[in-house]
């Protein structure tokens, strides 16, 4: 999940070296993906994710599936649904617990860059893509990486406060 911003700061970069200009943004991108990381990706498996995100609506044969309880693997398998089934990403439970281990940014000088290994089904196809295994599935990999306006805000804000303190330091 790539994130990059408007480089809106021209009058630093008259201020700083080239190499303390990279720095400076590589600071400020690592600030802006554990912002992310760290306050942003816990929201996505909430209840009230759906709304907030915008996420497509689950069909109703899926839905039912939900409301088992369980879902059955290709062996026979049982798998319990965590939280009554009632949030959006979570089916099984491993797509969440992929997602919420600790990942850390990679930092370049025009972006950051969080990679997430999806888990793999029992079927053998991963759980998460940015484009969807067929037309009528939600697009988990969007879903996953999606964010508000107001978070956008908060993640440029981040980025312009870390690059005046690296000017000031």
């Amino acid at each position: 999940m790539p994130l990059t911003f408007s480089q809106s700061d021209d009058h630093l970069r008259k201020v700083l070296s080239v190499r303390q200009w990279r720095e400076a943004n590589k600071t400020a991108y690592y600030a802006v993906g554990m912002e992310f990381e760290n306050a942003i990706k816990p929201t996505k498996f909430e209840a009230s994710a759906a709304q907030i995100y915008g996420f497509k609506p689950r069909s109703p044969k899926y839905l039912d599936r939900k409301s088992l309880g369980y879902v059955t693997g290709r062996q026979g398998q049982r798998y319990p649904i965590p939280h009554g089934g009632t949030r959006d990403l979570v089916l099984t439970g491993r797509l969440r617990a992929a997602m919420m281990s600790r990942h850390f940014p990679r930092v370049y000088p025009t972006r950051v860059t969080i990679q997430y290994q999806s888990p793999v089904s029992d079927r053998g196809y991963k759980y998460a893509t940015m484009r969807p295994y067929k037309t009528d599935h939600p697009n988990l990999g969007e879903e996953l990486t999606s964010v508000t306006r107001e978070q956008l805000r908060r993640l440029e804000a981040i980025y312009h406060d870390t690059m005046q303190e690296q000017v000031q330091k």
